[in-house]
């Protein structure tokens, strides 16, 4: 019985079902424990993810590292001591921005968020006062349609339901606590660890080359050079430029508000200038608690915000975006939106920044293949049948005729379907047949 069972399974249709027997089993299983995948998986993760973000620290500071290596230590013989100090200065370079960006940013942001929230209950008076003076200034509108301390509510109520949230939500605040306890300790083994990736930069390049060389076919292998280095433009090209971007609107921004004489510049600044960061919704984001801190203050700055804000984006998205990144992407903006979505699903923050540059590499590997399988089937870019020299082959229809039979009646005629490449003459149309033609050319003689 078992031999001819194993027998039978050397046949490709019963391998087939019993492929897609085990697929279908495998499946069902993975949907009924996919909590407990799901929580492997979190924490798989969140025991590598300091290595992954070393890796990432490494990677983006690569390029300033090869320019000292280039530049400053271009001449020096021993090139490894070179690329050892190189990479040295790098990390002491970012260590002393990251330095000075927290002592001279980060405490008036701070020190803004107190006065903020210090002022809040007068700033909040201030606009029910001003809202209801406007509607007052409305004719056909009165206190009793529009309440605006019924449809905003009183500051102690909105006291009470803060208050309350943060009670109900303690746990989660202390979870918050700890994770944020946690990430600093997993920043500081990502920073050692992106030190060593960037020392041995060269031994990894080579330990990933033997091992494409050895996994991937002959073909495939010689253009992995060439994807890799096409994947790492797009991926810094992108990076880079988002990071000047953020940064012109944020100079732009803050410059603005200070000339406008709003408060709360730098903090509405550091606002505006790390939501820039998400492609095409990043600033709308932005923009939505910029104008609410200055609706509480002053309404009428938050509607020069508003169009001054308005005007900005729309230089970005015109001028200033297609001279930094010149279409670096090549995704359309239907992609775009896909990409941060599907990012920021899977990613978060992090999936939503990134998203855009990975499916740029993925529709540049897609377009790879097709440029080399399409021909392969004798099509060409367009997807049109093409013959061996490249002209594309446009299919013929049928053509139609009428042919006369011999007798003389006009209306015993039949249609016949000829091929197009089947010529039809008007002079065999009309030609006796071929035994009367001897007699009738011996009487002309």
């Amino acid at each position: 019985m078992f031999k001819k069972f194993f027998s039978s399974m050397k046949d490709k249709k019963y391998l087939s079902l019993l492929f897609v027997a085990a697929g279908a089993i495998v499946f069902y299983v993975f949907l009924q424990r996919f909590d407990d995948f799901k929580k492997f998986l979190d924490s798989a993760f969140s025991l590598i993810s300091p290595f992954i973000w070393g890796a990432v620290i490494a990677y983006l500071l690569n390029p300033i590292a090869k320019f000292f290596e280039r530049t400053i230590f271009g001449k020096f013989k021993k090139r490894r001591a070179a690329h050892t100090i190189s990479v040295l200065m790098t990390f002491i370079l970012a260590i002393a921005a990251v330095a000075l960006l927290m002592v001279a940013i980060v405490p008036q942001i701070a020190s803004s968020v107190m006065i903020l929230v210090g002022n809040l209950e007068g700033y909040f008076a201030l606009l029910q006062k001003t809202l209801n003076n406007f509607i007052a200034n409305i004719p056909f509108l009165d206190e009793e349609m529009v309440n605006i301390d019924k449809l905003v509510g009183s500051w102690e109520q909105i006291f009470k339901t803060v208050t309350d949230w943060i009670i109900n939500n303690i746990e989660n605040i202390i979870g918050v606590s700890y994770k944020v306890g946690s990430g600093v300790f997993n920043g500081a083994i990502a920073v050692i660890f992106s030190v060593y990736v960037l020392l041995d930069k060269n031994d990894l390049k080579r330990l990933a080359r033997r091992l494409a060389a050895a996994l991937l076919p002959a073909k495939p292998y010689a253009r992995f050079g060439e994807i890799v280095r096409k994947s790492n433009s797009i991926f810094l090209g992108y990076i880079g430029g988002t990071l000047l971007d953020s940064l012109i609107v944020g100079v732009a921004n803050y410059l603005f508000m200070l000339i406008m004489g709003m408060p709360y510049a730098l903090l509405i600044t550091a606002i505006v200038a790390v939501t820039n960061l998400i492609p095409n919704f990043g600033p709308f984001i932005g923009a939505v608690p910029s104008v609410l801190i200055l609706l509480l203050i002053d309404p009428w700055d938050a509607l020069w915000f508003v169009v001054f804000t308005v005007v900005l984006q729309f230089l970005d998205g015109n001028v200033i975006k297609p001279l930094l990144f010149s279409d670096s992407t090549g995704l359309r903006p239907v992609w775009v939106l896909v990409a941060i979505i599907v990012g920021g699903g899977v990613m978060g923050i992090v999936g939503m920044l990134i998203g855009v540059p990975l499916f740029a590499i993925i529709f540049y590997l897609l377009n790879e293949w097709l440029e080399t399988r399409l021909p392969e089937r004798g099509f060409n870019l367009d997807g049109h049948r093409v013959d061996k020299n490249g002209n594309p082959i446009i299919p013929i229809p049928p053509q139609v005729v009428t042919i006369s039979t011999s007798e003389p009646t006009p209306s015993a005629t039949e249609e016949i379907d000829i091929p197009h490449d089947t010529e039809v003459s008007s002079d065999t149309q009309d030609a006796p047949p071929s035994d009367e033609a001897a007699p009738s050319e011996a009487s002309e003689n």
